[in-house]
């Protein structure tokens, strides 16, 4: 999925986490987002039974722990 429709501008998408396990995610800006979607862009059916929410992150604090938050590099990140 490349955008998820409730990505601000300034944000990266995370991906899907259940609540209790996104309290793992270290970054600061991270806010969780009401809506999850599956990879192909379609909206998990029955949300409540699968347990996730969408997680964003500012861009700025990314860029500033010095990831590269380019495409093709985040891409790579997610492949395996």
């Amino acid at each position: 999925m490349a955008k998820h429709p409730e990505l601000k501008p300034g944000e990266y998408y995370l991906g899907n986490f259940d609540p209790e396990r996104a309290k793992e995610i270290g970054w600061k800006t991270k806010r969780p987002g009401i809506k999850a979607f599956k990879r192909n862009g379609d909206p998990y059916p029955n949300q409540e039974d699968h347990g996730v929410l969408p997680y964003f992150v500012q861009l700025k604090e990314l860029q500033a722990a010095g990831v590269d938050v380019s495409t093709e590099a985040m891409e790579r990140l997610f492949a395996n």
